[in-house]
């Protein structure tokens, strides 16, 4: 069995969009982090709707905290609505529960927009590895 795989492409994460196969997340950040909606997560699982996120999600609550999921007010075509969304960090977690045939694939796509986040934060080129080394010497 062959693996393709995918490029993230960072253009796109400049302009608030990520993708992942059809469909394209406009996260919003918030504290930050890059929020999606439960329906886009839902989607790019490939589930008919969000209510399956939202069972998901209540089966498993205990395990989420704040930093990968809440609800915020956002305007839609019907008004304002109340709407769930989660961290990446929190979309794994609901990968990690999904049952679909999208959701190995989605964990991993999920896993890569974090590690590059991580590679590209200023608190991550702050200090070299050698310079680490030389703070904890002279701290102990």
């Amino acid at each position: 069995m062959s693996v393709t795989l995918r490029e993230t492409n960072m253009k796109s994460i400049a302009n608030n969009q990520l993708q992942f196969h059809n469909t394209n997340f406009s996260y919003m950040e918030m504290a930050g982090q890059k929020w999606l909606t439960a329906a886009e997560v839902g989607q790019a699982l490939e589930y008919a709707d969000d209510k399956a996120i939202h069972r998901i999600f209540n089966r498993h609550s205990d395990e989420f905290t704040q930093q990968m999921t809440g609800v915020v007010k956002m305007t839609t075509p019907g008004g304002m609505q109340d709407m769930r969304v989660f961290s990446l960090r929190g979309a794994h977690l609901v990968a990690m529960f999904a049952r679909t045939t999208k959701a190995k694939e989605f964990r991993r796509w999920v896993l890569d927009i974090l590690d590059r986040e991580v590679a590209h934060s200023p608190i991550a080129k702050q200090f070299t590895d050698e310079e680490l080394i030389n703070l904890s010497y002279m701290w102990v």
